[in-house]
């Protein structure tokens, strides 16, 4: 039988749906912020950029293509909590190769989530196909950023 390799940062998203769904009020908002993230502007609150409608927030890198799993917004809701649970989950959808944890991880889950057709190989488009054979077969950050380029093009065509 072979041996499961949990991925630690995973486990963090994994502790987070769990504190949603037996600390966190329904309907609250709840910030998941990494510990080497710094606050810049104490003074702006949170609050003020939230719009109705939206229920998930990430957070672009500003020097390039990446979503951020450092970070994220939720709200405690059905939604949020399916969505932090499908996260914490996908570590085991992991690849065998240079996958790039959470972070590079979230590409591929972000795909499957913004683009459905793209989780069954027989709907996949050829663009999608080509984002995760990349993830497959990666062996170094290159190919990481690589497929985290290709998936932006697919989730925002």
């Amino acid at each position: 039988m072979p041996k499961i390799r949990f991925q630690l940062f995973f486990r963090r998203h994994c502790n987070v749906h769990r504190f949603m769904k037996e600390q966190v009020l329904e309907d609250s908002w709840l910030l998941f912020i990494d510990g080497d993230v710094g606050v810049v502007n104490p003074d702006a609150l949170i609050e003020n950029y939230l719009e109705p409608g939206y229920e998930i927030y990430l957070f672009d890198r500003f020097w390039n293509w990446e979503y951020a799993a450092l970070s994220y917004l939720v709200k405690n809701n059905e939604r949020g909590r399916a969505w932090v649970n499908g996260f914490a989950t996908f570590e085991f959808q992991l690849p065998h190769s240079h996958h790039g944890t959470d972070n590079g991880a979230l590409h591929p889950f972000m795909m499957f989530y913004l683009v459905p057709e793209t989780r069954n190989e027989t709907t996949r488009s050829r663009m999608s196909s080509l984002c995760l054979s990349i993830w497959n077969r990666s062996t170094s950050w290159d190919d990481v950023f690589s497929m985290e380029a290709c998936v932006r093009t697919v989730s925002c065509a």
